[in-house]
C-alpha cells in the first residue's frame, strides 16, 4: 500500500476545514488520509457553536491503530481542543518517532476555534509549547497565533510565569514581518524544527495574488540562494534513502511504475536528473511557463446561488465473481512457506564499543544499507530534573554549523 498522511484533528460538519478539508486535500495530492478526530464541531461559515471532545484514551487509540495498520509518511495536527489531547498526542508521535525517526510532523495550532468550552486557551497553547513544538518538523500558525505561541515558549524559556511577562522579549511597534520573524525564531528556539508564520488576518486577496507573483518573479530572475537547489535535492535524497528502508514502500515502487507505466530506469534514476538540474534551468523554466498565463480565483464567502444541481444517475449493479479465484491467488494459497527463524543481537559481537576523548562510552553499528546514520544521545537525568534540559538538548542540532 502506498505510503498515507494521518490527519489528526477536529471535525467541521460543513466540512470546510478541519479533518474533511485535509481528506479532501490528501486526495487532491492523489494520497490517502487516515484520520484521528480530537473533536466534533457544529459551525459553519458564521459561527462557532458547541464542542464536543473526543476522549483522550479514544484519541490516542485512533492514532496507535493506523500506525499499527498502515504506512504513514507524514502527520498533520490541527485542533486539538485540551491539554489532555495535546499530550496523547504527544506521547504516540514519541513512540512513533523511535521507529521513524525522521517521520515529518506538520503541526497547524488552532487557537481562535479553542473554546472554554474544551480547554481554556492558555492552558492549550502551553501544552503545545511544552509538549507538541519538539516533535513538531514544521509549524503554520498564522500572525496572531505565532505571536500568542511566542509568549508562552518566552515564558518558558525565561522562566517567567505570569501573563504580563508574555511578551517580555517581543520587539514594540515592529512591522508584521519583523514581528513573524520573532516569532518564528522562538518558537524554533523552543524545539520547532521549522516555521511557516502564514498570512490571511487581514490580508487582501490582491496582496496574496501580487505575493505569489512575486516568488515567482524571484524565480524568473534567480533571485533565490545558491545554496537552495543543493539543499532541496539532498532532502529529497534523504528521504528517498529513509523510505527505501521500508520493504512495504519498495514493493510499491514496483506498484506505482508499472500502474503509471514508467520505465523502471527512469523510475530509479529519476534522483540523478534533479541531480543535474542547475539554477539557470530552474530559471529558465520559469520563464517558460511562468507567465502571464495565469488564473487568480477569488473564494468569497455567501451563498452561491447560481450553483445547478445533477441529479445523481442510477448505480448500475456490478456481478461479483468472489466464487472465483485466479491461478496465481491458487499458487500463493498452496505455496509452503518456511518459518522465519529469529535472530538475537548479541550485544558483546554486534556492537562496536568505544570512548570518546573525555572517556564516555560510545556504541555504533555500521549501516550496511545505505549512508544515512541515526546519531542518539543519552542522559543519566532528564527535564524532570531540570526543565530546561529539553531545550538545551535541542541546541545539539546546531553543532557544526556557523551558528554554535
Amino acid at each position: 500500500m502506498e505510503t498515507c498522511i494521518l490527519a489528526v484533528g477536529g471535525s467541521d460538519s460543513c466540512g470546510g476545514a478541519g479533518i474533511q478539508a485535509d481528506v479532501k486535500t490528501a486526495a487532491a495530492l492523489g494520497t490517502h488520509a487516515a484520520t484521528a478526530l480530537t473533536c466534533v464541531t457544529a459551525q459553519n461559515c458564521c459561527s462557532f457553536g458547541p464542542v464536543q471532545l473526543v476522549r483522550p484514551d479514544v484519541l490516542e487509540a485512533q492514532m496507535r491503530a493506523v500506525f499499527a495498520e498502515l504506512p504513514v509518511g507524514a502527520v498533520k495536527i490541527g485542533m486539538l481542543g485540551s491539554p489532555e489531547a495535546v499530550l496523547s498526542v504527544a506521547r504516540v508521535l514519541a513512540d512513533q518517532r523511535a521507529l521513524q525517526p525522521q517521520l515529518p510532523v506538520v503541526l497547524d495550532p488552532v487557537l481562535a476555534a479553542t473554546t472554554d468550552s474544551c480547554g481554556p486557551k492558555e492552558v492549550v497553547g502551553r501544552a503545545i509549547c511544552r509538549h507538541l513544538l519538539p516533535l513538531a518538523s514544521l509549524v503554520t500558525p498564522n500572525l496572531p497565533e505565532a505571536r500568542t505561541l511566542a509568549g508562552y515558549c518566552q515564558q518558558m524559556l525565561s522562566g517567567a510565569s505570569t501573563a504580563e511577562n508574555a511578551s517580555v522579549h517581543e520587539p514594540l511597534h515592529a512591522s508584521e514581518d519583523v514581528l513573524a520573524a520573532w516569532c518564528a525564531r522562538t518558537l524554533m528556539a523552543a524545539g520547532a524544527g521549522a516555521v511557516l508564520v502564514k498570512g490571511g488576518h487581514g490580508a487582501s486577496a490582491d496582496s496574496v495574488r501580487d505575493l505569489l507573483l512575486g516568488e515567482l518573479a524571484k524565480l524568473k530572475t534567480g533571485d533565490f540562494s545558491d545554496d537552495l537547489l543543493p539543499s532541496v535535492v539532498n532532502n529529497m535524497k534523504l528521504n528517498y534513502n529513509n523510505q527505501l528502508e521500508s520493504n512495504q514502500w519498495r514493493a510499491n515502487e514496483f506498484v506505482q511504475a508499472f500502474v503509471n507505466g514508467k520505465d523502471w530506469n527512469d523510475h530509479v534514476t529519476y534522483l540523478d536528473r534533479i541531480s543535474r538540474m542547475t539554477k539557470q534551468d530552474i530559471m529558465a523554466f520559469a520563464r517558460k511557463h511562468f507567465a502571464d498565463n495565469y488564473v487568480a480565483v477569488y473564494k468569497k464567502e455567501g451563498v452561491d446561488n447560481t450553483q445547478k444541481k445533477i441529479n445523481k444517475p442510477q448505480i448500475t449493479a456490478i456481478p461479483s465473481n468472489r466464487d472465483l479465484q485466479s491461478q496465481f491467488v491458487t499458487e500463493i494459497i498452496n505455496s509452503k512457506v518456511e518459518p522465519i527463524k529469529p535472530r538475537f543481537v548479541d550485544y558483546d559481537k554486534d556492537l562496536t564499543k568505544a570512548q570518546t576523548k573525555k572517556k564516555l562510552p560510545v556504541l555504533y553499528v555500521k549501516n550496511k544499507t545505505n549512508d544515512l546514520f541515526v546519531l542518539s544521545y543519552r542522559y543519566d537525568f532528564g527535564e524532570e530534573a531540570n526543565n530546561m534540559l529539553a531545550y538545551a538538548a535541542d541546541y545539539l542540532r546546531y553543532l557544526g554549523t556557523d551558528k554554535m
